[in-house]
């Protein structure tokens, strides 16, 4: 019985150590971007760089965007794309200094923050990050996809597991239907020990998305902690189907 509990021990300090590999997601698209509403000097370049974009040749369209620049200093929208696309490369500093400038000639855009704030997370700014989704959230407080970003922060990085569970809330209340969010926010159930709400979360993960094997995996690992071995030892054997495996390391331990 001692060995038993003493490997559920170590399960739980498994799962809460995977925490901190929570997706983040990026809620907006560079394609979707309007990229000018007049005939400014810079006006060619950036129909140009849209074209680019739209056929996936993201060198081409930074050149075309750093031209746009060169005839007009003040083109909001090329600093914009060149931030993006930098962001895409995973050129993350330059990508900074790019939306820097950006938001010094637009500080209205919620996307600019929104990017630049998922550059300081990169770089491990953590607070610099929340500060910039903060931001987002301030002129855009709709869009449910930047408080999953925020509250993977909070839970990742900066152990404010309230606040995390805020943004997890929110994000729900603005889209039922986003299954990481149900996802994260029974993540951070787990870690505050409530094991049957988390279930729940990832119960309504999986009724949206039947592949989730994150979900099953983490669902298997309450229900192994509840003593509901049967449905724990189903839920791991699906989340190594579908391409977890660490899931049979568990299966091996408690369910053979």
């Amino acid at each position: 019985m001692k060995t038993r509990r003493v490997r559920l021990i170590i399960i739980l300090t498994a799962v809460f150590l995977f925490i901190g590999l929570l997706i983040i997601v990026d809620p907006y698209n560079l394609e979707n971007k309007k990229w000018a509403e007049d005939e400014s000097p810079a006006q060619k370049y950036l129909n140009s760089a849209a074209k680019k974009i739209d056929e996936g040749d993201g060198l081409s369209a930074l050149w075309e965007l750093r031209k746009a620049v060169e005839v007009d200093s003040t083109c909001y929208l090329a600093y914009y794309g060149m931030g993006v696309l930098f962001f895409k490369a995973e050129n993350y500093k330059i990508a900074i200094k790019e939306l820097n400038n950006a938001i010094e000639l637009n500080s209205l855009d919620p996307e600019a923050y929104f990017y630049r704030g998922y550059c300081k997370e990169k770089l491990k700014d953590y607070r610099g990050a929340e500060s910039d989704y903060t931001k987002s959230l301030n002129l855009a407080p709709s869009n449910y996809k930047v408080y999953v970003n925020r509250g993977a922060l909070r839970d990742n990085y900066l152990e404010d597991l309230p606040g995390a569970l805020q943004d997890f809330n929110k994000a729900i209340e603005l889209n039922k239907s986003e299954s990481m969010a149900y996802y994260n926010r029974g993540l951070v159930k787990m870690r505050l020990q409530d094991g049957r709400g988390a279930i729940k979360d990832f119960n309504k993960a999986i009724s949206i998305n039947n592949k989730y094997a994150e979900a099953y995996y983490h669902r298997g690992v309450c229900r192994l902690v509840l003593k509901q071995k049967e449905a724990a030892c189903f839920d791991l054997s699906k989340a190594g189907e579908l391409g977890f495996y660490e899931a049979y390391e568990i299966i091996k331990e408690n369910c053979n």
